[in-house]
């Protein structure tokens, strides 16, 4: 028996390019800091909600949710080829990526700074002290997080898990203390980037502080990773740009409002990605027709677990609401309902895209990646201004739709019929 286990693994290995053992236990590593990021979020939820009035939760997803688009500028899809030069054991590339990486982040850095002027001249102080903070933190919140990628590259997957749920724990114990003392708004701010800013100066000064090497060396790694960024950039949009329009559209109160509905979803759907990602060694262990045909033909089981799923989510995300964050925020819950109900339903589109991930099918990853998040993104901006959260709640279950749809179309009805 022992014997056949090894043949088998042994049949995987070369499949997958890895030992299939070391593939499931680094992926369970991996999957803890998921877990504990999104418990440490929905704790986070918890305190605003019951801690801090509507306006003040509000003004401060709006401010964190500029920082996250900002992050785009800091070329964020740079992490692939480090761990590429990592894996190498290309200790001078790792280090001018790094000098790279934070290069770029100094422009989000300069463009904040340039924006809490702006609110300063407004007479907005709060706004203006926050994002000069944040100008002050930028590069290292941003910058300076390639340690990431060195772990990951060095294959230290415990490390990294462990590391990165303490700075989730740290940073949401900063945020309670800070709220539990009432501070203002740019307190709030920093103490929910400090932590990461601080163990990224520690972590970067011990993986190798950023240096230069030959132009050459890495040219091909940043036309790589600015191919990379330009890619995640609609998916960052897409999570962000609806709290900017309902700060714009219509007010900071009604922002903290979508905040709470969205959260569960947000939450659960972190720990679907996770799920799905436990799929991915067993789809590629097969070929690529065989593995398509083996999801064609558990679809309708799949679809059908998803709507119970949906209708689950549906109607206990009510009476848990309640519980978790009191009547204040009951105007959420119908969205919430919604998009719960939504992202059940969605589920097969997730198992899809893990398959097309398998098999490196980059055209169907680009239009679930690209084409579908850029398009709920331009259709949030009039959605938004017309219908407020109704409208956001709209392009998200708009998103769910034509990701399942496409996904089912590019899987079964194109070239893998």
């Amino acid at each position: 028996m022992k014997k056949i286990q090894e043949i088998k693994n042994s049949k995987i290995q070369g499949i997958l390019g890895v030992n299939y053992m070391y593939f499931i236990k680094n992926t369970v590593f991996m999957s803890f800091p998921v877990l504990i990021g999104s418990l440490m979020k929905l704790v986070q939820n918890i305190a605003f909600a019951r801690l801090t009035d509507k306006d003040t939760y509000g003004q401060f997803i709006f401010i964190i949710s500029v920082i996250s688009i900002l992050s785009i500028i800091s070329l964020p899809g740079i992490k692939v080829p480090t761990v590429k030069a990592i894996s190498l054991k290309k200790t001078s590339a790792y280090k001018t990526l790094n000098f790279v990486k934070t290069k770029y982040s100094l422009i989000g850095s300069l463009i904040c700074f340039a924006v809490a002027v702006y609110y300063f001249i407004g007479n907005n102080r709060p706004f203006s002290y926050s994002l000069l903070l944040t100008a002050v933190l930028f590069v290292p919140y941003c910058g300076l997080n390639l340690w990431t990628s060195f772990y990951t590259g060095r294959k230290q997957f415990k490390k990294l898990a462990f590391l990165l749920s303490v700075i989730y724990i740290l940073s949401t114990l900063a945020i309670l203390l800070a709220l539990k003392m009432g501070y203002s708004l740019p307190v709030l701010v920093t103490a929910s980037i400090i932590f990461y800013a601080l163990f990224n100066v520690a972590l970067t000064f011990k993986t190798g502080l950023p240096g230069n090497a030959a132009p050459e060396e890495i040219s091909g790694d940043v036309r790589l990773a600015k191919h990379l960024t330009f890619l995640e950039s609609f998916g960052t949009l897409f999570s962000n740009i609806d709290k900017i329009l309902l700060a714009f559209f219509a007010n900071y109160s009604v922002l903290a409002v979508y905040q709470i509905a969205s959260s569960f979803h947000n939450q659960f759907k972190s720990l679907l990605q996770m799920e799905t990602g436990l799929l991915l060694p067993k789809l590629s262990e097969v070929k690529k027709d065989a593995a398509f045909m083996k999801i064609r033909k558990r679809f309708a089981l799949i679809t059908v677990v998803s709507v119970i799923l949906g209708i689950t989510g549906y109607f206990i995300t009510k009476p848990v609401m309640i519980i978790l964050f009191s009547d204040k925020y009951d105007s959420s819950v119908p969205y919430a309902e919604i998009l719960m109900l939504f992202l059940g339903i969605g589920f097969p589109s997730r198992v899809i895209k893990t398959l097309f991930e398998a098999h490196s099918c980059i055209k169907e990853l680009y239009i679930l990646n690209l084409v579908i998040p850029a398009v709920s993104v331009v259709l949030m901006v009039p959605l938004i201004y017309l219908w407020g959260i109704s409208g956001a709640v709209f392009a998200i279950c708009f998103y769910w739709t034509a990701s399942l749809v496409s996904s089912y179309y590019l899987a079964f009805y194109t070239h893998h019929e």
